[in-house]
């Protein structure tokens, strides 16, 4: 009689890991709630690797970690080594005050962001 080892439940770990890393995957890269402003010439967005959020409490976000506005600008200046044609989006919630949104675009530039991009929810328009 020759020993055998049933791979039976590695594999069922295997895919019991595998489906919680696909189910908590789309909560870690949409974890920052931000109510887009609505428009009805929103376009999707390019997938972008600099995506700036502003939540209603005014906190701001580079691809979803908490930042400063200085660590913002000293961040983005370091990833536009790399390429300078990278496009920013600019995620605020539609509660921000403008003049927020505003010294935070102004910070992006002064970074060298040369495209910058703000994003809306599209709205679904009913035509006859």
């Amino acid at each position: 009689m020759v020993p055998e080892v049933s791979l039976t439940p590695l594999v069922d770990t295997c895919l019991t890991l595998l489906l919680i890393f696909l189910m908590a995957s789309p909560v870690v890269t949409h974890g920052i709630k931000v109510n887009l402003p609505k428009a009805s010439s929103a376009q999707m967005a390019i997938p972008a690797q600099l995506v700036v959020s502003m939540n209603p409490e005014g906190q701001i976000y580079l691809n979803s970690s908490e930042v400063t506005r200085s660590e913002m600008v000293e961040t983005i200046k370091r990833f536009l080594v790399e390429d300078d044609q990278k496009p920013v989006i600019v995620k605020a919630d539609e509660s921000i005050a403008y003049g927020q949104v505003v010294a935070v675009i102004d910070d992006l530039k002064r970074a060298g962001v040369r495209l910058v991009a703000m994003a809306a929810q599209a709205t679904v328009t009913n035509t006859p």
